[in-house]
């Protein structure tokens, strides 16, 4: 049985924690991984809070404060959620990740994890899965609040009657679950805005710099015609102007993404002036 409660929950860039809209519509989970913005993670999925806490997935609210991972200054730090998607319960195909410290994650559709040998976040789909069994990935320690880092050993694909949570943080998009650095690859462009270094898994300054200077960024007069400048602040659109002139992402793609979100929520003035 497939559950139609399916709800969008989402706050004002501004970080306005007591402020926050949640909407539910019927949608057709079973589009495409893009349009639907990824699936994520199962329910039941741990979400590390700012203060070192977690809390399960369907307890979440978008005003909660969550541990995210900074990219441009390599460290970790407490961050807003931009949005909070329950994608409805049904009978999913989960990937069973097993990494060798006994951390085990379910993975819905398409989901990205840090990559220490790739550099950047790779998307974890039915189709790639196996592509990263014995690679190193990033988790979080909340005692010393930094990386650690441990080995992916096996994954399986198993179904499951339970439910499918995407989950946004403000401008860096990623979040902390079951201690992994993890991030909705599912949305195409915005992860891996920039190069990584190595040694703390921040932006390279000078790459950093050499491609903004090369394609420079989005600003708001870019999107309007689309969306709301909240919107626009909360995912980091103006970041994803060279992953699209490299050719990673078209904004015909997030465009379409853009529509999903329309189809989901009755009132588009979230989206648009």
């Amino acid at each position: 049985t497939e559950s139609n409660n399916k709800t969008f929950t989402y706050q004002p860039a501004s970080g306005n924690s007591t402020s926050s809209t949640t909407v539910t519509a019927n949608y057709n989970a079973t589009v495409s991984a893009s349009s639907e913005a990824g699936s994520c993670f199962a329910r039941g999925t741990l979400i590390t809070l700012a203060n070192g806490s977690q809390k399960k997935i369907e307890d979440l609210l978008v005003t909660d404060e969550i541990m995210i991972f900074n990219h441009f200054t390599g460290k970790y730090e407490k961050g807003n959620i931009a949005a909070i998607v329950n994608h409805g319960e049904q009978l999913y195909n989960v990937m069973v990740l097993t990494f060798d410290d006994g951390t085990v994650l379910r993975l819905i559709t398409d989901h990205g994890l840090f990559d220490i040998d790739e550099l950047k976040y790779v998307s974890f789909t039915e189709e790639t899965y196996s592509d990263y069994v014995g690679h190193r990935f990033l988790q979080y320690d909340a005692i010393t609040n930094s990386n650690k880092i441990v080995t992916l050993i096996n994954v399986e694909i198993v179904q499951e009657l339970t439910e499918s949570w995407s989950l946004f943080s403000v401008v860096h998009m990623n979040h902390v679950i079951n201690n992994m650095l993890g991030i909705t690859t599912g949305l195409p462009g915005f992860s891996n805005f920039f190069e990584f270094n190595s040694y703390d898994y921040s932006y390279n300054e000078e790459s950093m710099i050499n491609d903004i200077n090369k394609y420079g960024l989005y600003t708001y007069d870019d999107w309007k015609e689309y969306i709301t400048e909240d919107i626009f602040n909360a995912f980091g659109f103006a970041y994803i102007k060279p992953n699209i002139e490299k050719g990673y992402a078209t904004k015909e793609e997030i465009i379409s993404f853009i529509m999903w979100f329309y189809e989901l929520v009755d009132d588009n003035s979230m989206w648009t002036n």
